[in-house]
C-alpha cells in the first residue's frame, strides 16, 4: 500500500502541474468545484469519485480495518488537499521560498514529500484515533 499512495501521489501531482491539455482539463475541473454547475454531480460520479474511491482503498489497506471510514475519509482529504495546495498556492510558494522550483524534477520531490509524510501520518492514525475515541 506504501508504493501504490507513492504512485497516487506522484501520478496526481504530475497532472495537477502538468502544462499540456491535461492541465487545461484541471483548470475546468477546478472551476467547475469552485463555481458549481449542474455539471458537478456528473464530474463527481465520472472523475472524481473514482480516484477518490482508489485513494480511499490504499489508506484503508494502509491503516487497517479497525479505523472509522469518517477518519478514511478525512485521510483522503488531507491528502488531496497536500496536492492540490502546493499547485493553487504556488505564487505564494514561490514568494516564500524564491529557491522553490516547479520544475520536473521539483515536481517529483514535492510528491516524494507528500508521499513521505502521509505514509508516516497514516502509521501513526490507528493509534492516535483510538485515543481520541474515533
Amino acid at each position: 500500500p506504501e508504493e501504490r499512495l507513492r504512485e497516487f501521489v506522484r501520478v496526481f501531482i504530475s497532472r495537477i502541474f502538468n502544462e499540456g491539455r491535461p492541465a487545461w482539463h484541471a483548470r475546468l475541473m477546478a472551476q467547475e468545484v469552485l463555481e458549481p454547475t449542474a455539471a458537478l454531480d456528473e464530474l463527481v460520479e465520472q472523475a472524481i469519485r473514482p480516484q477518490h474511491n482508489r485513494l480511499a482503498q490504499i489508506v484503508g489497506d494502509l491503516v487497517g480495518p479497525a479505523i472509522a471510514e469518517k477518519e478514511v475519509r478525512w485521510c483522503v482529504i488531507s491528502i488531496v488537499a497536500q496536492c492540490l495546495h502546493f499547485h493553487h498556492a504556488r505564487p505564494v510558494i514561490t514568494r516564500l521560498y524564491p529557491d522553490q522550483g516547479f520544475e520536473p524534477a521539483d515536481i517529483e520531490a514535492i510528491a516524494e514529500h507528500v508521499a513521505r509524510f502521509s505514509v508516516a501520518a497514516l502509521k501513526n492514525l490507528p493509534l492516535r484515533a483510538a485515543e481520541v475515541g474515533l
